[in-house]
């Protein structure tokens, strides 16, 4: 726990060992659990870290290695990777000790192995829809779709752009999905389909080709072939920036989309592709602020739950999930509503 600490505050051994009075070596040894952490080092953990002590004293039953579905860019720098790896892993722990001391039940998401349908993730996301009971049409909540499937939804600041989202299973194995807040709410409905899609396909396998297929459920599942297909053809940036508005998903989305249909050649895939970073769409699309940022709701309403069934203060949620108070203020309001834990 040390180290998860250490690399979301962005200090080095050398830096904590300065603050304890010890050489950098005997940070490695407490990091390596090789040395006995006192009473007195707790405490100045807590200090040097603004945690609770008792943060350090955690023993998860699982690997916080984060084996999980990452959308990232290969330029990614470890150090960012560490501190995004670090705030997630301490976010999926407190999530995970809200989970298991919660008496709510948590739906199951439906799991389908890729291998066992002809058509592949285009069908699977054809049968979730249809499972899920979407009509025909756009998906005109995602988030809540995914969060009635079981999942949490979480909107961070990753600290970088070259993060779109990541999906991993708590220790109480619910689906937790973390989405980069930092984008705009079209990405981000692209960014929460594929990780769906890990979650629907590739919980606990390792098969080659897992993002693409992520990426085709999420197109199938946000823009349904049979629906949109027709819609493709003649393809030009008028026609992108209104099919944006209807289904709620970027102009690149849709051209990638389109090409993956084979509604676009390759020729032609790139000729819009230029289009678009020619006007500057690469960086900012038209009609942005016309998509409604949907708001996650499920982390929100387990918290309700603690305070209104279970008789929680913020003081109580505090020592239970091992985190300071301004931590559970940040779980309990993601969408910077009031707190609802203190009235």
């Amino acid at each position: 726990m040390l180290v998860i600490a250490r690399e979301f505050a962005e200090r080095t051994q050398a830096e904590l060992a300065q603050f304890l009075g010890v050489s950098q070596g005997t940070v490695s040894k407490i990091e390596e659990n090789l040395i006995v952490v006192t009473d007195e080092m707790l405490k100045k953990f807590s200090t040097f870290f603004n945690r609770p002590a008792s943060f350090f004293c955690q023993f998860p039953d699982y690997s916080l290695s984060l084996e999980g579905h990452f959308r990232k860019k290969a330029s990614l720098t470890k150090q960012i990777l560490k501190r995004a790896n670090s705030r997630m892993n301490i976010e999926r722990l407190q999530i995970n000790h809200l989970v298991k001391n919660c008496s709510l039940n948590f739906a199951d998401p439906p799991f389908c192995d890729p291998d066992e349908f002809v058509g592949g993730p285009k069908e699977i996301a054809q049968a979730i829809r249809k499972h899920l009971q979407i009509p025909n049409g756009p998906v005109l909540n995602l988030v809540e779709v995914v969060e009635k499937c079981g999942c949490i939804v979480r909107f961070i600041d990753f600290g970088t752009l070259k993060i779109d989202g990541f999906a991993v299973l708590s220790g109480a194995n619910v689906p937790i999905i973390f989405i980069n807040k930092a984008f705009p709410a079209d990405r981000r409905r692209l960014t929460l389909a594929h990780e769906f899609g890990h979650v629907i396909m590739h919980r606990g396998l390792v098969r080659p080709n897992m993002d693409e297929e992520a990426f085709t459920f999420a197109g199938e599942f946000l823009m349904p072939e049979k629906e949109i297909k027709s819609s493709l053809y003649p393809l030009n940036l008028e026609k992108l920036a209104r099919l944006k508005l209807k289904w709620k998903v970027s102009m690149a989305a849709i051209l990638q989309h389109a090409k993956r249909m084979g509604a676009v050649n390759d020729r032609y895939y790139r000729y819009m592709c230029s289009l678009l970073s020619k006007n500057g769409y690469s960086k900012q699309e038209p009609y942005e602020s016309n998509i409604e940022t949907e708001k996650p709701k499920l982390l929100t309403s387990i918290f309700r739950h603690f305070k209104e069934t279970l008789d929680y203060s913020i003081e109580d949620m505090s020592e239970l999930i091992f985190a300071s108070e301004e931590e559970v203020k940040s779980l309990a309001r993601p969408n910077h509503d009031r707190f609802i834990i203190v009235e």
